[in-house]
């Protein structure tokens, strides 16, 4: 006769949706402070780092959302199909 044991957790299912919800966040954010930026501002001096920071945040933004929704997704998937089957 079986034993009903508590059903094991998965740390790489974890791991994926800590991640995702990080990326997501992540994104937010970058999204938010680049919404927030003053297109006026800035020194002269300045100028090069502030254009490079910009490219760079536009750059991330779009790739970091969309891995963070597929990484919610897979989570999602992952959880359905991991789940243990009952009869009755």
């Amino acid at each position: 006769m079986e034993e009903d044991t508590p059903p094991r957790r998965n740390p790489f299912r974890l791991a994926l949706l800590i991640g995702s919800v990080a990326a997501i966040a992540g994104s937010g954010l970058l999204f938010w402070r680049r919404l927030a930026q003053d297109p006026y501002g800035g020194s002269v001096r300045g100028e090069l780092i502030d254009q490079f920071a910009q490219q760079f945040v536009d750059a991330l933004l779009v790739p970091l959302l969309t891995g963070g929704l597929i990484g919610l997704a897979l989570w999602l998937a992952l959880g359905a199909l991991t789940r243990p089957h009952r009869d009755g």
